[in-house]
C-alpha cells in the first residue's frame, strides 16, 4: 500500500507539473520542443520540489506565537525573537513564495530567460495572491453562507474557488513576465 501511495503521489504531482508547463507555455506564447522523456523526468523532479516549497511557505504562515515560543525555548532564544517572528512570518513566507514562483517562471516554460526576468511576474503574482486571499477570507467571514447555498459541499466549493484564485494569480504573473519580455 505504501508503494502504491508513493506512485500515486508522484503521478499526481507530475500531472500538476505537466499542466503547469502547458499553461506557462501558452502564457509565454511558445511551443513545447522538449521530448516527452525529458518533460516527464523534469516533472518528477520539479513537482515534489514545488510541493515541498509551497508546504514550507504555508507552514511558515501558520506557525503562530505558541509554536514560535516553543521553538525559541528549544533553541535558547529570548521572547524578542517570538515577538519579531509574529510580524516577520508573513513577509518571509511571501518572499519564499515569490522565490519559488521565480524558479517556476524561469525553468518551467520552454524558453531561455534569465532568473532576473522572472522576478517582476513573481512579485506581481504574490501580491495579487495575497490581496485576493485577504479579500476572499473577508468575503467568507462576513458575507458568504456556503452551507446554505451548497449544503455539505460548501467547504469543497470554497476551497475550489480559492484554488482557482491562486492559479489565476500564478498565470497573471506569467502573463506579466511575457508582456515585459515582448516589450523588450
Amino acid at each position: 500500500m505504501l508503494s502504491f501511495g508513493i506512485v500515486v503521489s508522484l503521478w499526481s504531482v507530475s500531472a500538476v507539473a505537466f499542466t503547469l508547463t502547458e499553461a506557462l507555455n501558452v502564457a509565454y506564447g511558445v511551443e513545447e520542443t522538449r521530448s516527452w522523456r525529458k518533460r516527464f523526468a523534469f516533472a518528477l523532479v520539479f513537482g515534489p520540489f514545488l510541493a515541498l516549497a509551497l508546504i514550507i511557505a504555508c507552514g511558515l504562515m501558520l506557525i503562530g506565537p505558541q509554536v514560535a515560543g516553543w521553538l525559541a525555548e528549544l533553541a535558547g532564544l529570548d521572547e524578542a525573537w517570538v515577538a519579531l517572528w509574529v510580524w516577520l512570518r508573513f513577509p518571509v513566507a511571501l518572499l519564499l513564495f515569490a522565490a519559488v514562483l521565480s524558479v517556476v517562471y524561469r525553468f518551467v516554460p520552454d524558453t531561455v530567460r534569465s532568473f532576473w526576468s522572472a522576478i517582476p511576474g513573481a512579485l506581481f503574482a504574490v501580491i495579487t495572491w495575497a490581496i485576493s486571499s485577504l479579500g476572499y477570507s473577508l468575503y467568507l467571514a462576513n458575507f458568504a453562507d456556503r452551507g446554505l447555498t451548497y449544503g455539505s459541499l460548501g467547504t469543497a466549493v470554497g476551497l475550489l474557488f480559492y484554488l482557482y484564485l491562486s492559479a489565476s494569480a500564478v498565470l497573471l504573473g506569467a502573463e506579466v513576465n511575457a508582456a515585459i519580455h515582448r516589450m523588450r
